[in-house]
């Protein structure tokens, strides 16, 4: 009955985000670009613009299915009596769910931050009219949407082929069949106090839902990060080219010198608009605010999982087909914490070009006041823009690398407590 009742309401919920989409077709969120994260969020009812009461029980639905699990991962904990395998596993499990319930719980509470990051994107198309200009903004909405796609498809890859492995044993018994049949393999393990055999199904059921689910809120929040960067990057490469082309175009050399002066400080008065604009959607409590808190503490479970994963496929290697599950997990936490940094690392990248193209420009040929004007853009991008996890970690590449040396060291001093 209750299965039954989330089929109904998940079906009433599209067929709502379905008509919503159909009456307002000049969205700008409806264009290629950004109809990955909007279905995506009002997959997991979380779109700024869903009924809030829509919002509130898609929340609750999800902590109650990630709760169960950490219950059951909580109850394996206190089982296992010391032994490391079982407390590695229910560890994972747990830094696994709370990660979800995590990324979850930000998009919920993160809601009014998101809707004005989004008011902002759709200002932002409003403000550029020139060819060049559009075709910049285009090629990076559609950057962030490419690696929106490749995201979601390796992620959801991975979780599929974990799925799967639980039932090795199956295929191995075909291929080659014992006297008894071979016990088949949950996705994580946890304790329910039942028989895992006897019980498997409705324990891989509730599992499967729980992750699955999770996953769906994981991405949701991941993808409308890479948009969001994605935008900032296009808008530091606009003024880039705006300011490498200042003099290039528009035919100043044809017109009358005080004419020339006015037209050089209008279009360097909304280059340093354009650019402030860049850097407050970074630092202004708006992405800083919204992804700082969730990110260090995300970055936390992943070091736990990324040690603990480790461990169990040293453990696993070339002793059981589970050490697959865990490789497949480690590979996934990587390509989740190196596509975080990456995104943080092309921000600072495109914040600092700025000191480069303003210089590329010609510059000397402007009048002294525009001049002057430009110094303002180019000591602001010798600070590059950069996306923080609470204020500790910055994201970038170097970060990245810093996360993986840790969770090692860890692994490390977990090998030889074992």
């Amino acid at each position: 009955m209750p299965d039954s009742f989330f089929v109904t309401f998940l079906t009433s919920l599209l067929v709502q985000n379905v008509s919503r989409l159909l009456n307002n077709p000049m969205d700008i969120f409806d264009l290629p670009y950004y109809r990955v994260s909007k279905l995506f969020l009002s997959m997991i009812g979380q779109w700024p613009d869903q009924n809030p009461n829509v919002r509130l029980f898609s929340l609750c639905f999800v902590t109650s299915l990630t709760t169960s699990i950490i219950i059951t991962e909580i109850l394996l904990l206190y089982s296992s009596k010391g032994d490391f395998e079982f407390m590695a596993d229910a560890i994972a499990g747990i830094s696994l769910m709370s990660t979800l319930s995590i990324k979850c719980h930000a998009c919920y509470f993160g809601g009014n931050k998101i809707k004005n990051l989004l008011n902002k994107i759709e200002d932002e198309w409003k403000l550029w009219k020139t060819k060049e200009e559009i075709t910049i903004m285009k090629k990076y909405a559609k950057e962030g949407r490419l690696y929106s796609i490749g995201y979601i498809i390796y992620i959801y890859t991975t979780v599929i082929l974990s799925f799967s492995i639980s039932f090795l044993p199956k295929i191995v018994d075909l291929i080659l069949p014992l006297n008894e049949s071979r016990p088949l393999q949950h996705v994580i393990m946890n304790e329910y106090f039942v028989d895992p055999q006897e019980y498997f199904y409705p324990i891989y059921f509730h599992m499967t839902l729980t992750i699955m689910i999770g996953i769906t809120c994981f991405l949701a929040n991941d993808t409308i990060f890479l948009v969001f960067t994605s935008h900032v990057c296009g808008l530091f490469a606009t003024v880039g080219y705006r300011l490498e082309h200042l003099l290039k175009e528009n035919n100043y050399e044809k017109m009358s010198p005080n004419r020339r002066r006015k037209e050089c400080i209008r279009s360097v008065v909304l280059l340093i608009g354009a650019h402030k604009r860049a850097v407050e959607l970074v630092f202004a409590d708006i992405m800083e605010s919204y992804f700082s808190l969730p990110s260090l503490l995300i970055t936390g479970m992943n070091i736990i999982c990324l040690s603990v994963s480790l461990l169990r496929v040293a453990e696993l290697m070339g002793k059981s087909a589970e050490v697959f599950k865990f490789a497949a997990f480690t590979l996934a936490q990587l390509f989740h914490v190196y596509c975080i940094s990456f995104v943080g690392q092309r921000i600072i990248d495109h914040s600092s070009d700025i000191y480069f193209k303003a210089y590329s420009g010609l510059w000397y040929d402007a009048p002294m006041i525009v001049r002057k004007m430009i110094l303002f853009i180019i000591r602001r991008s010798l600070r590059p823009s950069n996306l923080t996890a609470g204020k500790i970690f910055v994201f970038c590449l170097e970060t990245f690398s810093m996360v993986v040396q840790t969770s090692t060291s860890y692994f490390m001093v977990l090998s030889s407590m074992q």
